[in-house]
């Protein structure tokens, strides 16, 4: 059967909105996208994993994106994990993927909702912050520059400093800037430069979600996949909460940071051989 992508704006018990997509309809996996994006860059990832496993894939746009809600003055990552958990009842999934910042939140939301709402986790390159892991030092300047007025300038010394997109820490900071105002003449770069402040909201709260290794631990099954071209802080991260917890890790050969958003087929493969044994009962096998 053929399914389409199907979009709606869901209320969250706060009186916010959630634009929620989904391929396929019923019980399925819940993607979490990660920061500096929107759901777009996802639909490779989204559609490979459809068709290899016949699962209904669901995805929604965080807050400060598309049509859902901006962030709340009262913005923390508890409020992600409230709408990952809005999100899992408002589909019926029990099996959550997170991507990057997306990662975070669905290792925070394992161990806040537990095995009472979930099956299983998985992450690619998981933005998790363990014992001061994941990069934040740069945010004062960033933030310095946003409030100056030169959103282009904060996109750069996030971007430089984060290194996950592979050539833009080569850059000197000046020019790399100055390709960011370029690049925001294009719909691409105009989104990173729109994007910004949320951004940097959502890179606060990883600065601030600092915690040891044995404090991601949950009762659900939890994979880590690690990309085997990204950073190292994803790595070593993720090995050290496998060390630590439940969870296991596995990097994945050949794969930089955006394997988590295109799904090259080795992706895919590794997804569905850890979440095969909890999908829901009656999904087409392939």
């Amino acid at each position: 059967m053929k399914h389409y992508l199907t979009q709606r704006v869901l209320s969250t018990p706060d009186g916010a909105r959630l634009e929620l997509f989904s391929l396929g309809s019923g019980p399925g996996v819940v993607i979490v996208h990660g920061a500096m994006v929107t759901i777009h860059q996802y639909l490779g990832i989204v559609n490979r994993l459809h068709r290899a496993t016949g699962l209904p894939v669901h995805f929604y746009h965080r807050r400060g994106r598309g049509s859902s809600s901006d962030q709340p003055a009262n913005y923390s990552m508890r409020t992600e994990m409230a709408d990952a958990e809005f999100i899992l009842r408002a589909t019926g999934s029990r099996l959550l993927i997170g991507h990057s910042f997306g990662g975070a939140v669905a290792l925070h939301t394992a161990r806040a909702v537990g095995s009472r709402l979930l099956d299983a986790v998985l992450t690619y390159d998981a933005a998790a912050n363990v014992n001061g892991s994941f990069p934040t030092h740069y945010l004062p300047a960033a933030r310095a520059a946003l409030a100056a007025g030169h959103p282009a300038l904060a996109t750069a010394i996030a971007g430089k400093n984060l290194g996950t997109v592979p050539f833009l820490p080569r850059f000197p900071q000046p020019v790399l800037a100055q390709i960011v105002r370029t690049a925001a003449k294009t719909s691409a770069g105009a989104q990173l430069e729109q994007l910004c402040e949320v951004t940097l909201n959502e890179l606060g709260q990883l600065e601030a979600s600092d915690r040891a290794a044995d404090e991601y631990s949950n009762d659900v099954p939890t994979q880590l996949l690690v990309g085997a071209r990204s950073p190292l802080f994803f790595r070593w991260a993720s090995e050290s909460i496998a060390e630590n917890t439940n969870a296991t890790a596995a990097v994945v050969p050949g794969q930089h940071h955006d394997g988590g958003t295109r799904g090259p087929l080795i992706v895919i493969k590794s997804i569905d051989a850890f979440l095969r044994p909890y999908y829901p009962e009656g999904t087409r096998a392939h």
